[in-house]
């Protein structure tokens, strides 16, 4: 696939981060595809505008156009028919810790005495089909690639992956494998940016990887930070079902094979016996305390 570059000029080297800040993923709000920005737990509102880009891509490679509909607080996403990858950029601006210890959406020229600084930029590659088996790359500054076919696995399954800075692995990137519900447990990757994960859901999987990169020249801020995530589907019960007895539910308009039972349970919240409804049904956690973090 033709790679789409966001060049960045940058001082210092890049490395693994370990702040486990804010990142941006594809989920379904009622009937809608949205962009969503959080960690963990956390569904955070933003502005439309940081959302700077969606590019979607057809199986054969080719770019197809996504509308994109800005809302209040979030941004929601409308597919083309034949869109398989779509990949998300968000930009959230110069963020800076005051003397008094407030975090603010403006750079160090605007805030003097700050005690630290960062411009969060954040992907995600979100996979809306099957894949053929062949690796897609976007050509994100950061991005993680699936070496097999998610579609094609099982919770418990090995997925391995290849983790990519400025277009060329990335050794020892440290990738969080469930970044929805547990952020600080990570595998390391090899010299070549490759590590094996286990699926965690039968359903829809959130990896994230973040890098950050110190900026002394720069007058706005003292460092960039990278996030990016791969929100990939695996066998859904619904699919089993189907497998099974030749039935399957009603798939919801723009879920990305999500159905329209799975998408409601997980809208709402519901929780069984302290089970999330992604427990039952692989669509989304139930609300929980989220933790204190920068504002990355």
């Amino acid at each position: 696939m033709r790679k789409i570059l966001i060049t960045i000029t940058l001082a210092t080297a890049l490395l693994p981060g370990i702040a486990f800040g804010h990142g941006i993923w594809l989920a379904q709000r009622t009937d809608t595809l949205a962009v969503v920005y959080g960690h963990l737990a956390e569904d955070g509102a933003y502005e439309p505008q940081k959302v700077k880009s969606v590019v979607g891509y057809a199986a054969n490679g080719e770019k197809v156009d996504v509308d994109v509909i800005p809302g209040e607080k979030s941004v929601g996403l409308a597919p083309p028919e034949g869109a398989l990858v779509l990949a998300t950029t968000f930009d959230n601006g110069f963020w800076i810790k005051d003397a008094g210890g407030a975090w603010q959406n403006v750079g160090k020229t605007d805030v003097p005495g700050g005690t630290e600084s960062h411009h969060p930029l954040k992907f995600n590659t979100h996979i809306l089909g099957n894949l053929a088996g062949a690796p897609w790359e976007t050509g994100a500054e950061l991005e993680i690639v699936p070496l097999v076919d998610p579609i094609d696995l099982h919770k418990g399954d090995d997925l391995p992956v290849q983790v990519y800075l400025h277009g060329k692995p990335f050794a020892g990137a440290e990738v969080i494998n469930d970044y929805q519900n547990d952020a600080h447990v990570t595998a390391t990757a090899d010299a070549e940016g490759k590590v094996v994960l286990k699926v965690m859901s039968e359903g829809l999987n959130v990896i994230a990887v973040e890098a950050t990169h110190k900026t002394p020249e720069d007058l706005n801020v003292d460092e960039v930070y990278y996030n990016a995530t791969l929100r990939s589907p695996c066998r859904t019960w619904s699919d089993s079902v189907k497998r099974q007895d030749g039935f399957a539910l009603p798939l919801s308009p723009s879920s990305g094979g999500v159905s329209i039972a799975e998408s409601t349970l997980a809208h709402f919240g519901i929780c069984l016996g302290g089970l999330a409804a992604s427990d039952l049904f692989p669509v989304e956690r139930c609300p929980s305390a989220g933790r204190a973090m920068s504002k990355r």
